[in-house]
């Protein structure tokens, strides 16, 4: 179960502007990634990547990356941050949808 928690989204909302009005795009990238790797800076977090199908400004291809941390009892995670990518960040890959 991952958890997006009210001061989670009002930091994504005014951190990173471009989110405001993405909040079924964080959830897809929640329900079904792309690509889960791990974080390298944060052992405890994991990247979940979604693939946007539509273009985004001046991009014709963007990836949804949402953080969560993980609480390793639990198996439960909660959103950290999000944003928008142009690619996946370099890191070990957990789980990637076949293609």
């Amino acid at each position: 179960v991952v958890i997006l928690e009210r001061s989670a989204w009002q930091h994504i909302s005014a951190g990173h502007p471009e989110m405001r009005d993405r909040l079924d795009d964080i959830l897809q990238a929640i329900r079904t990634p792309n690509l889960i790797q791990e974080d390298p800076l944060d052992p405890d977090s994991r990247r979940y990547y979604w693939l946007k199908p539509t273009s985004f400004g001046r991009h014709s291809r963007l990836y949804v990356m949402v953080v969560v941390g993980i609480d390793n009892e639990s198996v439960n995670g909660k959103v950290r941050t999000a944003h928008l990518v142009e690619k996946p960040k370099k890191g070990t890959a957990l789980w990637a949808a076949k293609k």
